[in-house]
């Protein structure tokens, strides 16, 4: 969006945990640098960007004058519907996003509506607190609608693109095993490492995206960690330096391991 004095500003919104966890709080003067995603409107959102703008499909974006944004093809077409602008400070995905800079001139409090309607309430504000009123009633602050003038900003490449996809396909291959030393063969596996390992083997616990298989399966190895417990309750406290290499037979440790499996198994 254009401003009166011809600069561009841009419209986001921003989560109230971005701003407690850490970084300044995005109040109007305050300095942005972060990540901008686009994502279908919200019901009645007042903010939602107005500009003409190019769908790049080919690097997943919505790309307006000065500034760009990343947008998920399985959204649809940004073209055909409005759609509402995030800024983020912390990184949720592996997927690739566009970076900016600026600094805020406008801040809005966002409420859901009263009515239940499932519409939204904006309150411009000069100040913002850090940790602002979220106990849980319909009128409790679920974010913040900043406007900001960008002065500088970055895309990705089709090469950071298809790195990052390519990331986020080991990561659906991807489980995470918990279990007795012998579990895992005869000698402690290392990490970075060819591992083949039967996954219902007793006393071993699976997680993550590639828990969906089982049996023998073959993959490579991206942490091999001792399992740190409190001796007095034997709660699981952190990890520790794995012992690889070491034979199992006798070892009675619990590891922590990440195994990205081999597609052939799905």
């Amino acid at each position: 969006m254009s401003g009166v004095s011809g600069e561009v500003i841009v419209y986001a919104s921003i989560s109230t945990w971005e701003y407690g966890c850490c970084g300044d709080v995005p109040q109007p003067g305050a300095r942005i640098d972060g990540t901008l995603e686009a994502v279908p409107a919200r019901n009645g959102d007042r903010f939602t960007p107005t500009s003409q703008f190019t769908w790049n499909r080919e690097l997943e974006l919505v790309q307006f004058t000065g500034w760009s944004a990343r947008w998920n093809p399985s959204d649809g077409d940004p073209t055909a519907q409005p759609i509402d602008v995030y800024l983020s400070w912390h990184p949720l995905s592996e997927l690739v996003t566009p970076t900016v800079t600026g600094t805020v001139v406008t801040a809005h409090e966002i409420r859901n509506a009263p009515d239940g309607s499932g519409g939204y309430t904006y309150t411009q504000v000069d100040t913002l607190p850090r940790f602002p009123d979220m106990h849980g009633t319909p009128e409790s602050v679920i974010g913040v609608i900043v406007g900001f003038i960008p002065d500088s900003f970055s895309e990705p490449t089709a090469d950071d693109l298809a790195l990052a996809h390519a990331a986020a396909e080991r990561g659906t291959r991807t489980v995470q095993l918990t279990g007795p030393a012998a579990a895992f063969g005869v000698t402690v596996p290392h990490a970075y490492s060819r591992l083949t390992i039967d996954l219902d083997a007793d006393g071993l616990e699976r997680s993550g995206a590639g828990s969906r298989v089982s049996g023998v399966v073959s993959g490579d190895t991206r942490q091999v960690s001792r399992v740190l417990r409190n001796e007095k309750n034997d709660l699981y406290t952190g990890f520790g330096r794995a012992p690889e290499g070491e034979s199992t037979s006798d070892l009675d440790e619990t590891l922590y391991v990440v195994l990205t499996i081999d597609s052939e198994h799905f």
